[in-house]
């Protein structure tokens, strides 16, 4: 387990694809580059910078070529798919004879990972079921899974999980119940037990992307989100588990 995450942990700078700095989409490098010169967590230092170097800062080129994680970002489709292993997700709801019913395949490498993340928020329309609950002489309405769980825990598969590992992302949707399906186990030292409170950065380079761009919370306060979400809600808390090949994390749908 320590040597797989060695890998986890260096797979982000390597260059061993050889693709050369000037063969990338073009759209999404524009696209980077532009959410970070106008993201308000990024200092003006950064954003004075010219694009190759905002590249260099995000370690997404090195001595030429485009590292793995600047595949990931802006890489060409091929090559994003040559890369061992980029993300797939599948979001697939089941009926109440865990019969398949509905499916949204991610499986193209046609996206980089912030895309993959607005896909599954847009497109998966059982974030937009509720539940109508008086509060004195008004009534709200309550989600089955408030989307900034589901975002959070979308975040959570993308960023922590081992790329050196095969295996889609599955997010699965039950009657009663939503699990997240991420390959690879979690990083050394943390556990369903301790997830709360411990805070290793696996992908830290791709971490602060995400955290930059606005697309996740400061490290180590994401649980702490998922949790104050779902008890502000009147809901139980997630369940983790964690087996040789994958992290589930459960979100039930009932409220207590």
């Amino acid at each position: 387990r320590l040597a797989a995450d060695k890998n986890a942990f260096v797979w982000e700078v390597q260059t061993n694809k050889k693709i050369p700095t000037h063969q990338f989409d073009e759209e999404k490098r524009r696209k980077f580059l532009n959410d970070i010169r106008t993201s308000p967590r990024v200092s003006n230092f950064i954003k004075e910078m010219n694009d190759d170097e905002i590249l260099d800062f995000y370690f997404f080129q090195k001595n030429g070529y485009l590292t793995n994680l600047g595949i990931l970002w802006i890489g060409k489709r091929n090559d994003r798919a040559s890369l061992l292993y980029p993300p797939a997700m599948q979001v697939i709801r089941f009926d109440d004879k865990d019969e398949k019913v509905w499916k949204l395949l991610l499986d193209d490498y046609f996206s980089n990972p912030k895309e993959l993340l607005e896909k599954v928020i847009n497109e998966v329309p059982d974030w937009q079921e509720s539940i109508e609950v008086s509060e004195g002489m008004f009534r709200k309405n309550i989600p089955f899974f408030p989307i900034e769980v589901v975002r959070e825990l979308v975040v959570n598969a993308l960023v922590h999980r081992t790329y050196t590992t095969r295996g889609d992302i599955f997010i699965n949707i039950f009657p009663d119940r939503m699990e997240v399906h991420s390959p690879g186990r979690l990083p050394f030292g943390v556990t369903p037990q301790n997830i709360l409170s411990q805070s290793v950065r696996r992908n830290e380079h791709l971490s602060k992307v995400f955290y930059d761009l606005g697309l996740m919370e400061k490290e180590g306060s994401g649980y702490d989100l998922i949790y104050a979400k779902l008890l502000g809600t009147g809901k139980p808390l997630p369940i983790v588990k964690e087996t040789d090949e994958r992290v589930t994390v459960i979100v039930k749908k009932q409220f207590v």
